[in-house]
């Protein structure tokens, strides 16, 4: 039985993105929030504490952005990768030999399950 994320890879990619976004807005009020409570902070160990803390916050979001952008380069490459087997597969001398196009369909599986 196949995976509904394989069958609905546009679907999962929107779930993924609406929890980065949220993820993203915490993650900025965070960092917004310990940098105004750095610059009201009297000592200064605290304040070196909260300004390191909306760094690290801030870092994070970048992160999310990142991981945002791989996951849709990973459904941009998996429908190539689709579209190289289509033409592969169409191929004449490839098509009518059972042993090659098993090699191909290893592979391919190889491929999409290991990513």
């Amino acid at each position: 039985m196949e995976n509904n994320e394989d069958q609905y890879p546009s679907q999962t990619l929107l779930r993924l993105r609406k929890d980065i976004i949220e993820k993203r807005k915490e993650l900025q009020s965070t960092h917004e929030l310990f940098l105004r409570l750095s610059e009201g902070e009297k000592d200064s160990f605290r304040r070196v504490i909260d300004k390191m803390i909306a760094k690290y916050a801030s870092i994070m979001e970048d992160l999310f952005t990142n991981i945002e952008a791989l996951a849709y380069a990973q459904v941009a490459l998996r429908d190539q990768l689709d579209t190289i087997k289509d033409v592969v597969v169409e191929i004449h001398d490839v098509n009518g030999n059972p042993e090659m196009l098993r090699k191909i369909d290893k592979s391919f599986n190889h491929y999409t399950d290991s990513h």
